[in-house]
């Protein structure tokens, strides 16, 4: 019980980041056009492309990243069909072109990366090879399915939380006499001690 309420406040947090992230380049795109203009400056695009890049993994973090030391957000039983295709795009987005090599598509879906050979002949019969790459724009494509999924998502997250949170507080205020068993075997003396609890906590090698 405590190991799930751990879990998804870990989620809430990647799904609000996500949350930041994706607003601060809503508010870059929406200064351009404000502006009438383009995101053409190399510093800007590329700042904005990182925080779409990192907005995606924290999103494909807390939603669909299986892991030994955290349970999965399970969302297919509470999204429309519509927000899971568009969940499943994102997630695939991020496995097969952002987090790893690969084309990001699932067969007869649309490829983020393309990869090329050119042989080109010149006319005195010497010939040139080139390796044209392709890289889909997915940022537009990006805010537009984020805006939509985190919010309803980060609503499921939460409520889950809160469901969590009232079912161990419930726990706690009727303990059963194995739960005091194993309560009575910490050491509570440092109770009052809370800063020097927490150095040695997040100490880098704190339990090694």
């Amino acid at each position: 019980m405590i190991d799930g309420l751990v879990d998804i406040n870990s989620i809430c947090r990647d799904l609000e980041v996500a949350g930041q992230l994706l607003t601060k380049v809503i508010e870059i795109d929406r200064q351009h056009q404000a502006q009438g203009t383009h995101l053409q400056d190399q510093d800007e695009a590329q700042i904005a492309q990182s925080l779409n890049l990192n907005a995606v993994m924290h999103y494909v973090r807390a939603t669909h990243t299986s892991s030994d030391v955290r349970r999965t957000l399970q969302l297919r039983p509470k999204l429309t069909e519509d927000l899971w295709t568009r969940h499943r795009a994102v997630c695939g987005l991020r496995d097969g072109a952002l987090a790893h090599y690969g084309h990001g598509a699932a067969p007869g879906e649309r490829q983020w990366v393309q990869e090329r050979l050119v042989i080109a002949f010149e006319p005195d019969g010497r010939f040139e090879l080139k390796t044209p790459n392709v890289r889909a724009n997915y940022l537009g494509w990006v805010l537009e399915n984020l805006q939509m999924l985190i919010p309803v998502v980060q609503k499921i997250a939460e409520e889950d939380k809160d469901r969590k949170a009232s079912a161990l507080i419930s726990e706690l205020s009727n303990p059963t006499a194995e739960h005091l068993a194993i309560l009575t075997r910490y050491d509570m003396s440092h109770a009052d001690d809370i800063p020097s609890v927490e150095k040695t906590m997040w100490h880098p090698r704190a339990g090694a």
